[in-house]
């Protein structure tokens, strides 16, 4: 299994020259510097990158702008793909509240595709280029659930590393609550196999997104503090 070492400060990164291309260094005996070790993950198969971060004097003048990785041909494949990694997506979440017989209750959906088929998840997805969070959620509010939502409170930020065979990514979820008008749902059969309120204890049971988990759990921490 190869190691490669990933050290970057302010969109720079640390990179050497091996067999005419640079690379991340392999030995950090080799290393000019002090560096402080983060985590690691598994970048291609038998593949591994440790994330660093350096300790330096001054900023670096001759490290490779990071940015600039995907146009340059002398940059060798794992350099790439830790790139790749290392560059968040941010998703949105909405918290769809209605006041339930035991309190308030929360709109979960069933995925038919993707990372969570198969799975209770709250409504959302990606942020796309230059869309601001709240925009994406009315969006996505129309796309999966076919209603209008109006976009309520700000619930947090949360931030996860999902690792995947062969696949690594750092998402942040902006969790919002939202309410809607309408009564009944038109969900996209290519995205929503089903919808279903749930009390909120219940509905951090029956989801595995962290996102989720982490919101649910602080509207439960409101509810208990405003009882």
């Amino acid at each position: 299994m190869g190691v490669h070492y990933h050290i970057e400060t302010d969109g720079e990164v640390y990179l050497v020259e091996r067999h005419g291309r640079l690379t991340f260094p392999d030995d950090l005996a080799d290393v000019p510097f002090q560096v402080t070790e983060r985590f690691s993950y598994p970048a291609l198969p038998g593949e591994t990158v440790v994330v660093c971060r350096p300790h330096l004097d001054k900023h670096p003048l001759d490290w490779v702008y990071k940015d600039s990785v995907p146009e340059r041909e002398d940059v060798a494949i794992i350099v790439r793909k830790a790139i790749n990694v290392s560059l968040p997506r941010c998703v949105v979440g909405l918290a769809l509240l209605r006041d339930g017989e035991d309190g308030k209750e929360v709109l979960m959906v069933r995925s038919t595709r993707g990372m969570t088929a198969g799975m209770w998840n709250i409504p959302g997805g990606f942020i796309e280029f230059n869309e601001h969070p709240e925009e994406a959620l009315r969006r996505e509010g129309k796309e999966e659930l076919g209603v209008d939502i109006a976009v309520g409170d700000f619930i947090g930020v949360y931030s996860e590393l999902f690792d995947k065979p062969g696949h690594t990514h750092h998402l942040y979820g902006f969790m919002y609550t939202a309410t809607t008008e309408a009564t009944t749902f038109h969900p996209d059969p290519d995205e929503i196999a089903e919808v279903r309120w749930f009390g909120l204890d219940a509905a951090i049971e029956v989801t595995r997104n962290p996102f989720a988990i982490q919101a649910f759990r602080a509207l439960v921490r409101t509810r208990r503090r405003s009882a």
